[in-house]
């Protein structure tokens, strides 16, 4: 999760670098194919506040059908609006007919709307999708990625999260921070959230499907989306490894 949003920097990064060359790359085609209509229908389905993406978030991922959308913003989003993106999408499509892709927005050099298609069930990246169902565990292990040693060692790592016992909150975390990382024993676990907004994460609300994702997936690394975001289109992606893949 934290290493798309790496992804993503440096694409925008690198377009408007290109863009500012005055070599006009102000966006990027790529080889998988997206559904134009689909993509109008996400943004519809973002969550807003006055009317624009909410300030508390730097990553807005939304999904309607087979189109899989993500606003990216090297800051807090600042007035940008459901009309900026489609206007940006529509501009994607005419240089990239039917085909995914990245774009900057044109109104905003700081904003990068990634295109891209639905993750299909049963895969690697199905967690991924926004509308993941919530406290329901992926279990997936990629060809060459080290087993877990123990599902213990994930249950283990996850209860050294520190939480107020008054109001099972996380604690300790000022300011609060995206993502969270502890280990123990073969495994690491990672707490962060899907929008770039602060954790607040309840923990005993969220023990039994997270707990229950590490006795489900065991030795396999696991995924389970759960609530606990500040921004309104966030949640928390908490995500298991083999502790050897750091």
């Amino acid at each position: 999760m934290i290493a798309s949003r790496y992804v993503l920097a440096a694409a925008i990064s690198l377009i408007t670098a290109k863009s500012t060359e005055g070599n006009n790359m102000n966006s990027w085609c790529d080889t998988y194919p997206a559904n134009q209509a689909h993509c109008y229908k996400a943004i519809a389905n973002i969550k807003l506040e006055n009317g624009k993406l909410p300030s508390t978030e730097n990553e807005v991922r939304t999904i309607a059908d087979s189109c899989s959308l993500i606003v990216f913003n090297k800051n807090l989003m600042q007035d940008i609006t459901p009309a900026q993106i489609t206007e940006a999408v529509t501009a994607h499509f005419e240089k990239c007919p039917d085909k995914a892709g990245w774009i900057i927005l044109p109104s905003n050099k700081q904003v990068l709307v990634q295109i891209k298609i639905r993750a299909p069930p049963n895969s690697q990246w199905s967690a991924w999708n926004s509308d993941a169902e919530l406290n329901k565990a992926y279990c997936y292990r990629p060809e060459g990625e080290s087993a877990i040693g123990s599902g213990d060692d994930c249950i283990a790592a996850y209860q050294k999260f520190p939480i107020d016992p008054r109001t099972g909150y996380l604690i300790g975390l000022v300011p609060t921070p995206m993502a969270l990382e502890l280990n123990s024993g073969s495994c690491t676990v990672q707490i962060s959230t899907t929008d770039g907004s602060d954790i607040q994460m309840n923990k005993k609300e969220v023990d039994s499907a997270i707990i229950g994702m590490m006795n489900k997936c065991g030795n396999t690394p696991g995924v389970v989306n759960v609530n606990g975001a500040q921004g309104p289109n966030g949640r928390i992606f908490v995500q298991t490894y083999s502790s050897s893949q750091e």
